[in-house]
């Protein structure tokens, strides 16, 4: 089994990091490479990301971010430096930061004939994905503590994704 998980909001609690940034920087700097030295990007990983990275082997995940999101659209330096920053590449056997569409991405790495899941917290990732890549099973993470709205199967942890795939 392959994952490609998405980076803010599915592994990483972006929220909880611009929070904290802001109490230490003005907002016309969050975004910058020199933002990220006001907070410990590491203190961020979800913890259930954290026990899905340590029960499952690196080998099989892959971190996909992509420069655009919900907090808006950051230079790939920044996004690459905070993604690299939090500590998760020991988890994983890739960080793939992309400026735009996650699909090439995610192509690069796929093995044939081998069962791979997409989860993002973003629909519009989830259907270009989906679209491109049928044979991907695409799973909406939603955090928010909502009911959450998804032509996908939605899950609030991480730590329900292995039952996605028994449904």
């Amino acid at each position: 089994m392959q994952y490609f998980l998405d980076f803010d909001r599915t592994v990483f609690d972006t929220d909880a990091m611009y929070i904290e940034m802001r109490k230490h920087v003005d907002e016309a700097v969050i975004g910058t490479l020199s933002s990220l030295d006001s907070v410990e990007t590491k203190d961020y990983l979800f913890k259930d990301a954290l026990d899905f990275f340590n029960n499952h082997k690196a080998s099989d995940i892959f971190i996909v971010s992509s420069c655009i999101g919900k907090s808006g659209m950051w230079d790939i330096s920044y996004q690459r430096e905070k993604v690299e920053r939090s500590g998760i590449g020991k988890y994983v056997s890739e960080l793939l930061v992309v400026e735009t569409t996650k699909v090439n991405a995610i192509k690069k790495y796929l093995k044939a004939g081998t069962s791979s899941l997409f989860v993002d917290d973003l629909e519009r990732h989830l259907h270009e994905v989906h679209e491109h890549i049928p044979e991907i099973t695409a799973c909406c993470i939603d955090r928010t503590g909502g009911v959450g709205n998804s032509e996908f199967p939605i899950i609030k942890s991480l730590n329900e994704l292995d039952g996605v795939l028994k449904v």
